[in-house]
């Protein structure tokens, strides 16, 4: 059996199985790795990039693990590649070598009614919405309106800047830039915004184990579970933040937000349609920015009774009798659990 995967599960551990980098640019070396079990032969790549011939690469590694060095390629174009492991094959799997750019300026500003539209370039803009929140979105084409050099509007208390140094500001952040990457039709398959936020300390981001101060550390946003030490990663990633200088940061959709509070924030997502991503941002204390988010998302509930009781778990359970065993003991000791987790 041939196991592989074009992307990662997670991304705090090699998964030996995957092809990297995800998204390759010109210049930058790919690298397909498998695992393959209960077959004696050792795999081979086939891979052909748009317009040449095809060509096979014979794989390093031993004991199931393997690996394939495609090199690099020097301009952007679709490869496409499949693993033979004696009679067995994998499916054909493609890939775009892609081309990245960094909007720092709008091309054009229109407006209509309460929203702006900026043309960043490349047919993708960025929306802006607002009443009591501001909602951004950068999509795939944009919406007509009269023409504009720039703009300052009052929104809900503080005052949001479009145009001029940078793509927007708005109260203290400032958005310095919009870098989009694009696969070999043109689509926008990755975005990174990059923002000056002056704060010296950042909360949200979901359940931490490592601290509840995350100005400073990263996240990937992503459900990730680690035996023992979960450290920086988490099992429930939320895609919300706030500073204490009074910004709330919510990134809307299913799709995880990576969060890089090292220096300028950065919040970095892929996408697979014409909406590139959707946010909402506002402003107030901790106290307003919590209940505009609830307001959003949705308040939390009291849990009922029984989550507040002990809980018992072990790693090392594998058989039921272990687990009977256990719930004998607890009832010959008046052990007070109300969970056990198996």
């Amino acid at each position: 059996m041939i196991k592989h995967y074009p992307s990662q599960f997670v991304s705090f551990e090699n998964d030996r199985c995957s092809r990297t980098p995800e998204y390759t640019l010109p210049g930058e070396r790919v690298r397909v790795d498998c695992i393959v079990t209960d077959n004696p032969a050792r795999p081979v790549l086939e891979f052909a990039a748009t317009g040449t011939q095809k060509y096979t690469v014979m794989s390093n590694g031993e004991n199931g693990y393997y690996s394939f060095d495609l090199g690099a390629f020097p301009d952007p174009c679709k490869v496409a590649y499949r693993i033979t492991c004696g009679n067995e094959q994998t499916k054909i799997y493609e890939f775009s070598v892609c081309t990245e750019k960094r909007f720092e300026r709008f091309e054009s500003l229109n407006f209509r009614g309460n929203s702006f539209c900026g043309v960043l370039g490349n047919g993708y803009s960025v929306n802006f919405e607002f009443s009591d929140v501001l909602n951004i979105s950068c999509r795939k084409g944009g919406k007509a309106g009269a023409p504009a050099v720039s703009a300052d509007i009052p929104v809900n208390g503080t005052r949001l800047k479009i145009g001029g140094y940078g793509l927007w500001q708005f109260g203290q952040c400032r958005v310095k830039s919009i870098t989009l990457t694009f696969d070999t039709e043109g689509n926008a398959v990755r975005s990174v915004v990059e923002a000056e936020i002056p704060r010296s300390h950042v909360y949200g981001t979901g359940e931490r184990f490592d601290s509840a101060e995350q100005n400073g550390k990263y996240t990937s946003g992503q459900t990730e579970e680690r035996c023992f030490y979960q450290e920086e990663v988490t099992y429930i990633p939320v895609p919300f933040f706030f500073t204490d200088t009074g910004l709330g940061w919510y990134c809307r959709g299913t799709v995880p937000a990576q969060m890089d509070f090292r220096g300028d924030v950065k919040i970095t997502r892929e996408s697979n349609s014409d909406s590139v991503f959707e946010d909402t941002l506002f402003c107030g204390d901790p106290k307003q920015l919590l209940k505009t988010y609830f307001a959003l998302s949705g308040a939390p509930e009291l849990p009922p009774e029984w989550v507040y009781g002990v809980w018992l778990s072990a790693n090392g359970w594998n058989r039921t009798e272990e687990i009977y065993e256990v719930l004998d003991e607890m009832k010959k000791n008046s052990y007070p659990a109300s969970v056990l987790v198996l």
